[in-house]
């Protein structure tokens, strides 16, 4: 049986249409059921469209659509919430998880797997028994008995309830995991303009270093801890990830808030602050040999992930759909709408690609003609943390499509540094080096097109790299 946390945002989702059917109230907005249940907007959008294409919800669209139930609570099972959601309600486990060739083979005679079969029937029977109006007059009933007592007020973070007591199952849900306030947070950061000569075009920076965790990879983290989530995978396991530390930091700090526990494959070269930043906010970490960057990180953490599979999550950033998503969905919409779509380049350096791959796609699709640019650099060796020069590394990311990016321009650690050092002196920016690389190809632009309207990810805040005075010392 799967009762995961998507099938519970499912069924709060439910209860809530429900309700609010039941008072005349009309159509609700996805984003206002976000905020007044309290769940992920992101995950809200795709639950409701679940449950639209099951035909337990329509919509209606305008200045005030929003959704509703397509039927009666009475007409609508906990079982088709739960088939919406999950496209199942009972997994045989014999049949995907065998445990042995011989006995598991299906032309075997088991003694197990009819015990399975009735069972699944059973829970069918028993979650097609129960419908949303069952469960709203359970609820109703729970804090009835709670008010009628002298116990205090129901608990704030309660969210809709669901009891199968009367039929030999005590189920009481409660949220599992109500989002801290820090999650939302992240995101929404200014665009910042850069003063420059005449006869230049112009360059604003997305100030990704203003996130609460101090990079762009608050927004994929915090995009694939809600991932493991509603996969029903966290906060059960560890979540494990290879990281050149700004990723790491972003889980640790998120999860921390969330009561979520982090484990970090991080090369041994990665800066002091980083590795105390991951130790403050209660991360494991694992130390990979230097020479062998995020790939032989990598290496690491899927070694711990196959020795210990029921332990940890493998969130694995460089192939996790989520993390283009969180892009997708945010950065490439603020862009959008902060530049009012003037934009006429986007600049990224590329680690993981997933913030190329999230925002470039989604402003190609806005804006045809808009130019991508990536950013790596110069060679397979070089100082540019997190980054990688695509060409030659052996283990590329899965998520990089090389025909999105419009061009690709190869920085110098030194040219990245030199751009880093004048950001902080000339504008107040104090900014990390791949940002100081990704603002030195945005300049080569507006050089050579005084129309160009270049906006380029500041992608980390230049205080993970005070070790190393000589880096910010004028040259």
């Amino acid at each position: 049986m799967r009762v995961t946390t998507w099938t519970e945002y499912s069924l709060i989702i439910s209860i809530h249409l429900a309700k609010r059917g039941r008072k005349g109230a009309g159509p609700v907005a996805a984003r206002e059921l976000a905020d007044s249940e309290r769940l992920p907007a992101d995950y809200v959008e795709q639950i409701l469209l679940r449950l639209r294409r099951a035909g337990l919800v329509e919509s209606v669209r305008g200045a005030r659509g929003g959704y509703y139930l397509a039927k009666e609570p009475a007409a609508i099972s906990v079982r088709d919430v739960m088939a919406a959601s999950e496209h199942q309600t009972f997994e045989i486990n014999c049949a995907t998880h065998p445990v042995d060739d011989d006995r598991c083979n299906p032309g075997h005679t088991c003694s197990i797997r009819p015990v399975w079969y009735a069972l699944q029937q059973r829970v069918d029977e028993l979650l097609t028994s129960i419908s949303l109006a069952d469960l709203m007059k359970q609820e109703a009933d729970l804090f009835g008995e709670l008010a009628q007592s002298m116990l205090p007020e129901p608990d704030p973070t309660y969210r809709s309830g669901f009891l199968f007591g009367r039929r030999s199952m005590a189920v009481v849900t409660k949220s599992a995991m109500r989002e801290p306030e820090l999650w939302q947070a992240v995101g929404n950061t200014p665009l910042l303009s850069l003063q420059l000569p005449p006869g230049h075009g112009r360059i604003y920076l997305k100030a990704e270093w203003l996130n609460p965790g101090g990079s762009v990879k608050d927004r994929a983290a915090r995009a694939i801890l809600r991932d493991g989530l509603c996969r029903g995978e966290l906060p059960g396991k560890r979540l494990l990830d290879a990281s050149s530390g700004n990723t790491g930091i972003a889980y640790a700090m998120l999860a921390a808030a969330a009561g979520i526990g982090v484990t970090i494959c991080l090369p041994a070269n990665a800066s002091p602050e980083r590795r105390a930043l991951l130790e403050i906010y209660g991360a494991e970490v694992v130390l990979t040999d230097r020479l062998e960057g995020t790939d032989g990180a990598v290496e690491r953490a899927r070694e711990i992930a196959t020795d210990a599979p029921n332990r940890f999550y493998y969130a694995d950033q460089y192939s996790n759909p989520a993390n283009t998503q969180a892009h997708r969905d945010t950065t490439g919409p603020e862009i959008w709408t902060q530049t009012q779509g003037s934009l006429t380049h986007f600049v990224a350096a590329m680690g993981t690609t997933g913030t190329m791959m999230g925002t470039g796609g989604f402003l190609k699709e806005k804006k045809p003609g808009v130019k991508l640019v990536g950013v790596q650099p110069d060679s397979p060796l070089h100082g540019l943390e997190g980054l990688k020069h695509l060409a030659t590394t052996p283990n590329p990311p899965a998520l990089y499509n090389p025909a999105v990016p419009d061009a690709v321009a190869e920085m110098s650690t030194e040219t990245a540094d030199h751009t880093a050092r004048w950001l902080a002196r000339q504008a107040g920016y104090l900014v990390g080096w791949s940002a100081g690389a990704a603002v030195a190809a945005a300049l080569d632009i507006v050089r050579q097109d005084p129309q160009a309207v270049a906006v380029v990810i500041g992608c980390d805040t230049g205080a993970r790299y005070l070790s190393d005075p000589h880096r910010w010392a004028v040259k």
